[in-house]
């Protein structure tokens, strides 16, 4: 798993979203977006077939640690469908290196059926991923939460909560919720960095 190595000595200051001409404000802009193109191409629509996702979606920008040292996230969206969004992040760095940020997801098990998942649910493993659904920046808490809802109803889900720290990113929380059942009871996989899922 690649690990951003990230310097945070302050909180997120969020920038404009960014498009045409306040792109020339934020110099990796540019940068960033070829290597998202690079990496996703015609995967994504913003980099195929929806090419103006950009500019109906700027990508968000915020600046991490101190002012001056000027490192930056990106959130660039990749596709957006009825009730998901996917999103990748990008971290610039003050020499010019632009990294594309992976997230350690948890791999559950729910036996034969997702119904009965409260009793046969069983962590299996960890995975990487590399593009992120209904992504949240929370600048206050320097944390990225993302829930991908598995129908439109958002009674079945699974969402996470990464923070950078410590020149990493970490995932602290992780639920799923697998039951079609119109309401809303998740089983916590991860907690406080610890999977809690036997």
């Amino acid at each position: 798993m690649r690990r951003a190595a990230v310097a945070i000595a302050a909180l997120w200051v969020p920038l404009s979203g960014v498009s045409g001409s306040l792109a020339q404000s934020v110099p990796d802009l540019d940068a960033v977006i070829a290597a998202f193109r690079d990496t996703f191409g015609s995967d994504c629509d913003s980099g195929g077939m929806d090419s103006d996702l950009f500019e109906r979606f700027p990508p968000e920008v915020y600046s991490v640690g101190s002012p001056d040292r000027g490192e930056r996230l990106y959130v660039l969206i990749c596709n957006l469908a009825a009730y998901n969004a996917t999103y990748a992040l990008y971290l610039s760095r003050p020499d010019g290196q632009i990294e594309q940020l992976e997230f350690a997801t948890p791999v559950v098990n729910f036996g034969a059926s997702p119904d009965d998942a409260g009793e046969s649910a069983a962590f299996v493993r960890f995975d990487t991923d590399a593009l992120l659904f209904n992504v949240v920046v929370d600048p206050a808490q320097m944390s990225i939460t993302a829930r991908v809802n598995w129908r439109g109803l958002g009674d079945a889900f699974s969402e996470g909560r990464w923070v950078l720290r410590d020149g990493e990113v970490v995932l602290t929380d992780y639920v799923i919720d697998p039951t079609l059942d119109l309401e809303e009871n998740p089983i916590q996989i991860v907690q406080d960095e610890i999977v809690v899922l036997p």
